[in-house]
């Protein structure tokens, strides 16, 4: 009788360890996050330091730099230049006090957003 018990018990750790891993992995797609400010609800923290931009490009004028582990207000997002395959750029502002929150556009390649564009996010 054991003989039988010990692959069903193999197989129902197999089971559990399939839903727990499925569980995982459908709780880290969204990292943006409530920042509890007026001007936007949703904010992502940074993976670099990375470049605030005037237009969602890299060739546009630079307008500020947000250090790494910063959070990053998303107010909107678009389209633009895609860097390493990630085309959507994020329009916001850095989660400071004023009055050092330049407004810009930040690749959502270098936020910690999950799948861009984060689905809490309007288009621009």
């Amino acid at each position: 009788m054991t003989k039988f018990l010990r692959p069903l018990a193999a197989v129902g750790a197999s089971m559990r360890l399939m839903a727990s891993t499925a569980g995982v992995a459908a709780a880290s797609t969204e990292s943006v996050y409530t920042c509890g400010f007026q001007s936007s609800p949703w904010c992502a923290l940074t993976l670099a330091n990375v470049n605030e931009r005037a237009q969602p490009t890299s060739k546009s004028a630079y307008v500020a730099t947000v250090a790494k582990g910063d959070a990053f207000e998303l107010w909107c997002w678009s389209e633009g230049e895609s860097i390493n395959g990630d085309d959507i750029w994020y329009y916001g502002s850095p989660n400071v006090e004023p009055p050092d929150r330049p407004e810009g556009w930040v690749t959502g390649y270098w936020l910690d957003t999950g799948h861009d564009p984060a689905s809490q996010i309007s288009h621009c």
